[in-house]
């Protein structure tokens, strides 16, 4: 069996860090992100899409030739049609010569730039390089130490601001408290 606790409001000690002026509480240090991270996201999705869609080359198929007598039939069409939909993507077909396919040519963009710039926004955003993502390709040993300061100063501010608050508002209170 819990019991319920209940404090008194001035019992409470509210220990906040980056608060915006006017609010009550503090943010989150992705919060500016947040919508960089969402974005990211959907242009991978987007990124899967094409990917899927363009690495089956889109065929054509054309079914008789302008001859009279020549022409494609319903019956021939709805056939092929058939025949192509049950094929499996690796498979292949034999068709006669008034049949012919040829792969349409299409060309997408480059999404890797897009990715790139966002996923780069997104981990300045939080604070992070690419090193520290496991992507060091262009970074040298000095650029990742220079990083990783940069990232323990971030750790640093934040203790102080907790040590500074805890001090304060507990530690000061018990000794008061306490005589």
């Amino acid at each position: 069996q819990q019991t319920k606790l209940t404090f008194r409001p001035e019992d409470v000690v509210h220990i906040k860090v980056n608060v915006p002026s006017g609010e009550a509480f503090g943010l989150p240090w992705l919060a500016p992100v947040l919508d960089d991270v969402r974005l990211l996201r959907k242009i991978e999705e987007n990124a899967a899409l094409l990917l899927y869609r363009h690495i089956f080359p889109l065929l054509a198929y054309t079914v008789g030739i302008d001859k009279p007598g020549y022409e494609a039939t319903d019956t021939e069409l709805e056939q092929l049609r058939s025949v192509i939909e049950d094929m499996p993507t690796d498979g292949a077909i034999l068709l006669p010569e008034r049949h012919k396919i040829e792969a349409v040519k299409l060309t997408a963009i480059d999404g890797k730039p897009y990715l790139d710039y966002f996923e780069q926004r997104v981990f300045t955003g939080m604070g992070m390089s690419s090193v520290d993502m496991g992507r060091g390709d262009t970074a040298n040993r000095n650029t990742a130490d220079a990083m990783t300061g940069i990232k323990a100063d971030r750790v640093k501010g934040w203790q102080q601001a907790l040590q500074y608050q805890i001090t304060n508002l507990i530690i000061d209170e018990l000794l008061i408290e306490g005589g």
